[in-house]
């Protein structure tokens, strides 16, 4: 989760110091099949000087929420063929 919004194209874009050393260990050292969903603008409702950007927030929230199902769904089908298999 990110208290602000770091995506392409945004003045703090690159200022995720988190993501990609999570990335190195997860994935390349340890081998697990990683799927990064990425929720931005968590602190919006808790740091004051985010609070105009409450709207993209919650469309930010939304997408990310999906995004999750929709790894959900990937891994329960992978699961289950590996079962049947």
């Amino acid at each position: 989760m990110r208290g602000g919004n770091y995506r392409p194209g945004i003045p703090r874009e690159g200022w995720d110091h988190a993501t990609e050393w999570m990335r190195r260990i997860l994935g390349d050292i340890w081998h697990l099949d990683l799927k990064v969903v990425q929720a931005e603008f968590t602190l919006v409702g808790v740091n004051p000087a985010l609070d105009q950007f409450t709207d993209l927030a919650r469309q930010l929230r939304q997408e990310a929420e999906e995004q999750a199902r929709r790894h959900g769904r990937e891994l329960g089908a992978a699961v289950t063929s590996a079962i049947a298999a």
